[in-house]
């Protein structure tokens, strides 16, 4: 334990963030990977009802963002992030033991809802932790600790699924219930209040659209929303391309994912360290659509090569894309801070998440599938809209912010 001591923060509260941050996202790791399995092994699920009950669930963890906000302001993020990693935990418990159909819908859907709102509310929590600077390089280092959690998790995983047993599959569930409530006893022990921020005067029921009125925040997460589909690139993008358009082993997709998180791991707080302002966002945005459109393009021109010699684009255009990936979280997360009104961190924090989700889970697929489909011009195109969007970010990013610092002058 000295090893892993050493590599966390001093500071108490970023020291057990971080180590509940790993041991949460190896539990993480560990089911997602097997899940599938489980529930067609284990739970006797069909495939299609395996993919429509995932679905389902998925898609009632993207809409559950909206309301969580609210929560987490009234009750402070903390206090949420604490129950529903405990929640997490119950609900992976309900579906171990779940007899039925019913029941495993259930446990996922409860499970799925209290992930995304512990996802808001630890990034609320971050953005109640240190000023702009301070936030960016919390969350960069947090990413890095999340991939390493991750990337333990997904071995122990196969580890489970070599075996094939049902006592295996079993274990990792539970482990992914004993992490969730492991993560809720480290988030409990941070130190400070973290009660819910000032409430603005005009808070009232009837007036609780304030982020959706905010036109600046709203416009502001669509343009980092599409911004964001670097990110589905450098996962489906790779893995649709290498199995169905290269004549790279399948394996290679494998590859990628590792390159991607080691590359995370090393360098995300590095990379973030450009974007602690708005202006150096914008000039983050931009550089990683211009990588995202670089990326693309080798990608157009290599599915033609055979043989050792197309690892060579594979290689450098999965390094490619993670630095623009690295490059657009870190922008993002600035952005997401400091357009939002602190008062009301939250709600602003739970549109932020949701509007990312609903374009990158909903679109994403669709957008990059539809690319590999048409071949070399579909990544072309793809590279085009990639390029024209980091053209133009950094302008609409400024024209945005000095609309905002007018608007505060004014009122």
């Amino acid at each position: 334990m000295p090893g892993i001591s050493a590599l966390l923060p001093q500071d108490h509260n970023r020291r057990w963030l971080a180590l509940g941050n790993l041991v949460n996202m190896m539990g993480t790791g560990a089911s997602l990977a097997t899940l599938v399995v489980f529930l067609a092994d284990v739970k006797g699920l069909s495939l299609a009802l395996a993919a429509s009950v995932l679905a389902a669930a998925g898609l009632m963890g993207i809409l559950g963002a909206a309301p969580v906000g609210v929560l987490i302001d009234r009750s402070g993020p903390k206090s949420v992030a604490v129950v529903t990693e405990l929640v997490c935990a119950l609900a992976v418990l309900v579906l171990l033991a779940a007899p039925g159909t019913v029941w495993i819908i259930v446990a996922l859907t409860v499970r799925q809802l209290s992930v995304t709102a512990n996802t808001v509310a630890r990034a609320t929590v971050m953005g109640r932790m240190g000023d702009a600077e301070d936030r960016v390089a919390l969350r960069a280092y947090q990413r890095a600790v999340t991939n390493v959690g991750f990337g333990a998790g997904t071995v122990l995983s196969a580890a489970a699924v070599a075996i094939g047993s049902t006592e295996a599959l079993v274990a990792v569930m539970c482990l992914d219930a004993a992490t969730f409530g492991f993560g809720a006893l480290a988030t409990a022990r941070l130190r400070g209040t973290f009660r819910p921020g000032p409430r603005r005067a005009d808070d009232s029921p009837g007036n609780r659209s304030a982020v959706l009125r905010d036109w600046r925040f709203v416009l502001l997460a669509l343009l980092n929303a599409a911004c964001s589909l670097n990110g589905v690139a450098a996962s489906l993008g790779i893995s649709f391309w290498v199995v169905f358009a290269s004549d790279l082993p399948n394996w290679a997709v494998s590859a990628s994912y590792a390159i991607n998180t080691v590359l995370v791991v090393l360098l995300q707080v590095r990379f973030s360290r450009a974007s602690s302002t708005v202006h150096g966002s914008a000039t983050s945005l931009r550089s990683a659509g211009l990588l995202a459109g670089a990326f693309c393009l080798l990608l157009a021109f290599s599915g033609a090569l055979t043989g050792w010699v197309v690892w060579l684009p594979f290689v450098v255009a999965t390094v490619v894309i993670t630095v623009s990936e690295m490059w657009q979280s870190a922008a993002g997360w600035t952005l997401s801070y400091e357009f939002a009104d602190d008062r009301l961190l939250g709600k602003y924090q739970a549109a932020w998440h949701l509007t990312n989700d609903a374009v990158v889970k909903a679109l994403g697929p669709l957008v990059v599938g539809l690319a590999v489909a048409r071949g070399a011009t579909g990544f072309v195109v793809l590279a085009a809209a990639f390029c024209l969007l980091a053209l133009v970010t950094p302008a609409v990013v400024s024209t945005l912010e000095r609309s905002r610092r007018v608007a505060l002058v004014q009122s």
